[in-house]
């Protein structure tokens, strides 16, 4: 697995663009997604004897790139909630702390608010109806749960766009990776009312 917490087969199998594991909080894999062309899901799970089940049956389900979001929590630093892993990643390649629940839009659960249990937490919507809907889901989900719950709206971006083209978009523009870290960092969500809860110590991030 790369530094970016997504991990490629390169010619084991021409049909997978990527494979995204999901770690416990030890960073043991639990299950992984993987990611077909042009664009498709399919999930497996270890069988403790290096083969492979498709299916997630008996799984716990948890949060893309947990440890790391553990470690951010514990440090005070804003986590960006984001709609996939790919987005997870980009953001992560930015240097900032990201996760993503698995099964896309619609599918959080109240367990995935554990991990970020005081956290500062932006979540930053797809543009589309589904994204929104999304985004409003976990922020109502994490009412109570985290210290503070904001969205984060990018701007410029086209139909059905996501943060990963807004990266695009900015490194066309030649900004640097810092400038767009801090730029998201530095820009002001729109705070849900009610979205307070108990807050840890906070860092500079």
């Amino acid at each position: 697995m790369n530094d970016r917490g997504e991990r490629r087969q390169a010619g084991a199998d021409p049909d997978i663009a990527a494979i995204y594991s999901y770690r416990d909080a030890g960073g043991a894999v639990l299950y992984e997604v993987v990611r077909k062309r042009p664009k498709a899901f399919a999930c497996r799970r270890p069988d403790g004897h290096g083969r492979w089940i498709w299916n997630l049956r008996g799984v716990e389900r948890t949060l893309y790139r947990l440890p790391e979001v553990l470690a951010a929590v514990e440090r005070g630093e804003r986590i960006f909630v984001v709609e996939g892993e790919k987005d997870t990643d980009a953001l992560a390649g930015l240097g900032l702390a990201a996760t993503t629940n698995p099964g896309g839009a619609g599918k959080w659960r109240a367990c995935y608010g554990e991990p970020l249990r005081g956290a500062r937490v932006a979540v930053i919507p797809d543009q589309d109806a589904a994204g929104g809907t999304h985004a409003e889901m976990v922020a109502k989900a994490l009412r109570g749960v985290a210290g503070e719950v904001r969205i984060l709206e990018l701007q410029g971006l086209p139909a059905k766009g996501d943060v990963s083209d807004w990266i695009e978009l900015r490194r066309r523009e030649d900004k640097a990776d810092a400038v767009l870290a801090r730029e998201l960092l530095s820009r002001r969500p729109r705070r849900r009312p009610g979205m307070r809860g108990p807050r840890r110590p906070t860092g500079r991030r």
